[in-house]
């Protein structure tokens, strides 16, 4: 059996919409990234962390092993 895991970026759900940290076109890297965090304000971290519940359940219904 060949175990399965993830590496790199994995694609962030619909329900995250901030710019990710690579694609900020000015400034410094990640400096786009926490400007939208800061917007949301007391929801960023429960926005967050209901991302990664989200996208760990795919990966396991989708069969990866290591997520």
């Amino acid at each position: 059996m060949l175990t399965t895991t993830t590496i790199g970026a994995y694609p962030k759900p619909e329900s995250v919409a901030v710019e990710t940290w690579f694609d900020a076109r000015a400034g410094r890297p990640g400096e786009g990234y926490e400007a939208a965090l800061a917007k949301r304000g007391a929801d960023a971290a429960k926005l967050l962390d209901q991302a990664v519940r989200d996208v760990v359940r795919e990966q396991v219904e989708i069969g990866v092993d290591i997520p």
